[in-house]
């Protein structure tokens, strides 16, 4: 059961920050688009790879993470390098957010977002991606 859960939340975070480095990367092409077809191409791109990707994987990550900590027991919670990691989903959670709710707005034409701002974005969903992987793979061998 443990394996099958953690194939799952590994599985779930790939769509997760697939589709948000993708949709940041496409709304950033979007805000230099001129023309209106393109921009409403973008604009359907956007949302779909949002709403079928990333939150679906957002949700399954959070879920098989709740079951991962259950199955575990409560002695985990006390990790430092768990701490650290529900930290960074936090605020991945936090930018996940941000994105969809610009983007929608983006995609319906009533905001402009300079690609300045998405790049930003992106680079800050790497970022805590990142940490998040030093958090498990080294984290949980050597920060106890």
């Amino acid at each position: 059961m443990l394996l099958w859960t953690l194939l799952f939340h590994i599985t779930g975070l790939v769509f997760w920050i697939g589709g948000l480095l993708v949709a940041t990367s496409l709304l950033g092409q979007h805000s230099e688009d001129q023309t209106g077809d393109g921009r409403a191409a973008l604009g359907q791109a956007e949302m779909r790879i949002l709403s079928g990707m990333a939150n679906p994987g957002a949700g399954i990550t959070v879920v098989t993470g709740i079951v991962l900590i259950a199955l575990q027991g409560q002695a985990i919670l006390r990790a430092p390098w768990l701490q650290a990691k529900l930290t960074l989903v936090a605020v991945l959670i936090v930018l996940h957010g941000i994105v969809f709710s610009r983007a929608r707005r983006v995609a319906a034409g009533k905001l402009v977002v300079p690609r300045r701002t998405w790049m930003i974005l992106h680079g800050a969903i790497s970022l805590i991606f990142f940490g998040i992987l030093i958090c498990v793979l080294p984290g949980s061998a050597y920060w106890k």
